[in-house]
């Protein structure tokens, strides 16, 4: 399943540094979901990995900052997409 190989992918994007998580690492990861579940026809997914995509950009850019609250949010994502 596309949806669990990309979500070890965010997962380790999410390992990164002391700091936060890896953002580029996660902007590319969650790119990669989008077109496995545009392919697939998976709208759940597709939408996933647009906000995941689109929170990545977010901490490229400095327009968002990486806290618990978010760490956590990130984190039920992923785990919805393991079901």
């Amino acid at each position: 399943n596309d949806a669990r190989k990309y979500g070890a992918r965010l997962r380790n994007a999410l390992e990164g540094e002391a700091g936060g998580p890896d953002a580029d690492m996660l902007r590319r990861a969650s790119k990669r979901l989008h077109h496995a579940a545009l392919l697939a026809n998976q709208e759940a997914v597709l939408h996933a990995a647009a906000v995941l995509q689109k929170t990545a950009v977010q901490l490229l850019a400095g327009k968002r900052s990486w806290t618990t609250e978010l760490a956590g949010q990130i984190e039920t994502v992923l785990l919805d997409l393991d079901t």
